[in-house]
């Protein structure tokens, strides 16, 4: 069986949602607006991706995937402290977002933390006790 990248879930996710709603309520239209920033990231528009979701948060500041996702994009575009806040803010507002979990590991092991990694792997095993892409 192939693994699927987590961030491509999380974006065909947020795709299959937004064609769900009746496109005429806000969350229909974040859904979209992150369907939009997620082809900026998938190009590696990564700068793009961060102006944008810095909009959509300042219009809805708890929508823990729009941070998870300013986390991806700043540690991608390599500003690795606004990724940490990112990450902090989406596991604020979600504890058990695992996209946020899995990302924010993965910069804790970039900055060396693996002290910091490990607890994000464990709340993940908790999580997925079966297993799951994040892992």
């Amino acid at each position: 069986m192939k693994k699927i990248p987590v961030l491509a879930m999380t974006l065909a996710l947020l795709a299959s949602e937004a064609s769900f709603s009746d496109g005429g309520d806000s969350y229909a239209d974040s859904r979209s607006e992150l369907s939009s920033v997620a082809r900026l990231i998938k190009n590696k528009n990564y700068e793009k991706a961060t102006r944008q979701l810095k909009r959509i948060i300042a219009n809805d500041r708890t929508d823990a995937d729009a941070w998870n996702l300013l986390g991806f994009a700043s540690r991608k575009y390599g500003d690795f402290n606004a990724a940490e806040n990112a990450y902090e803010q989406a596991l604020l507002l979600q504890p058990d977002h695992r996209g946020a979990l899995e990302y924010q590991g993965e910069l804790f092991i970039r900055q060396g933390k693996l002290n910091a990694a490990r607890k994000n792997l464990q709340a993940l095993i908790a999580l997925c006790p079966s297993g799951c892409d994040e892992l």
